[in-house]
């Protein structure tokens, strides 16, 4: 694990090892905590795959936002985004708040140059739950985030995984703009990522 990773894990379980459950080994590829499953970033603009559950009698609001709480102040992300949707042009992906099953947010980690990029699940949620503990009307963070994946898919070469960012949710998202952002993704991504003060962001995948 990179040095924020590690750090990010060690807080996390010290804070809420109680109501976490204990995961069993079931990849070769992944590395092991007591609490967590962390796949390595592999290439320049990869994320960081983090995957923890809670104990289905923990299961409730009060502690998905101190969780939530938790991840959006840690020291060394910045950019903190929930990966879920709340808008009905998203009805149907497993993001929707009516069909997640799981509890992601996603950052980026500015003391990395390689692989600067978080994403965890929480899993053993369900939607009820998750309704009660995120009562927003928007879904901007995802839409910030699918930009992001866009771009970093885009230069590490992915471009099915990329395509499949823009179709499911940035193109659904800005239908009246759709001409000017299949023209250049890039560039439209990069506007609303600069409004958004992600400058930090920006620069490292303009590399």
């Amino acid at each position: 694990m990179n040095e924020t990773v590690k750090d990010f894990v060690e807080s996390f379980e010290k804070e809420f090892s109680p109501i976490l459950a204990e995961l069993t080994p079931v990849s070769l590829e992944a590395e092991y905590t007591g609490h967590f499953e962390v796949f390595k970033a592999r290439k320049k603009y990869s994320d960081w795959d983090l995957r923890c559950c809670l104990r289905p009698e923990m299961v409730n609001a009060e502690n998905l936002k101190r969780m939530g709480k938790f991840i959006r102040s840690y020291k060394d992300f910045s950019d903190v985004g929930v990966f879920l949707s709340f808008s009905k042009e998203h009805e149907g992906l497993v993001q929707h708040i009516d069909s997640a099953t799981w509890l992601q947010f996603m950052a980026f980690m500015p003391k990395e140059k390689f692989g600067p990029f978080f994403d965890v699940h929480i899993e053993g949620v369900n939607s009820d739950v998750l309704r009660e503990a995120f009562n927003k009307k928007d879904s901007d963070e995802l839409l910030k985030w699918a930009m992001i994946n866009y771009w970093r898919k885009i230069k590490n070469g992915d471009e099915e995984d990329a395509n499949g960012m823009l179709r499911g949710f940035i193109l659904k998202s800005f239908r009246e703009q759709r001409a000017t952002i299949e023209a250049d993704p890039i560039s439209f991504i990069k506007s609303k990522l600069v409004e958004d003060n992600c400058e930090r962001l920006v620069k490292f995948l303009e590399k």
